[in-house]
């Protein structure tokens, strides 16, 4: 292992704008987070990807850190938000698949009148929905899994795609209650 020392001064060299200092932190860094992302998640494939987006946090936000700033630990604290983020995305996940479920057992089966209302509503607002809001929708309701979806999109994991279905849902919803006011 390097000598935190020897790591705190690239990150402070990568703070000022040292690009070759900035790739060597990274290169330190990758290894111990994903060991730290895949002692939490327990899933290699995962903790890479994890680790892949700490460090991307990290490349981006560094040069704007305080000059008071430790960096290894302000380091470990992205990496350690990154891995509670992919947490919050399961648990929200876990909730928006009965509810995609749901919807599309009402498109398809027998309905009552309130959930012909509730389709009505649906197709007006779905032409205001960002296009790949309507792909995403289309796609569910033709019967793709997730897996189907994710290749097509080229995401990296069905984390990134469950990300994208609730924010779908959220802007669905949004549209919605927008009528609702009006």
């Amino acid at each position: 292992m390097h000598d935190p020392n020897d790591i705190e001064a690239l990150g402070h060299a990568a703070r000022g704008g040292n690009r070759d200092a900035l790739e060597k932190l990274c290169h330190h860094l990758r290894v111990s987070f994903v060991l730290l992302a895949k002692r939490r998640i327990g899933n290699q494939e995962t903790a890479e990807d994890l680790a892949h987006d700490a460090l991307a946090i990290i490349t981006e936000r560094i040069a704007d850190l305080g000059a008071d700033t430790i960096i290894v630990p302000w380091c470990h604290a992205v990496l350690r938000n990154v891995i509670g983020n992919y947490y919050m995305s399961q648990r929200r996940s876990e909730r928006l698949l009965p509810w995609a479920r749901g919807l599309i057992e009402r498109w398809h089966g027998s309905i009552s009148p309130e959930e012909e209302n509730a389709r009505k509503e649906i197709r007006r607002v779905f032409p205001e929905l960002p296009e790949r809001c309507q792909q995403l929708i289309r796609w569910k309701m033709a019967g793709l899994t997730a897996d189907e979806m994710q290749e097509r999109l080229r995401l990296p994991n069905k984390n990134a795609l469950y990300m994208r279905l609730h924010r779908c849902r959220n802007e669905l919803k949004r549209l919605l209650l927008e009528e609702d006011a009006e």
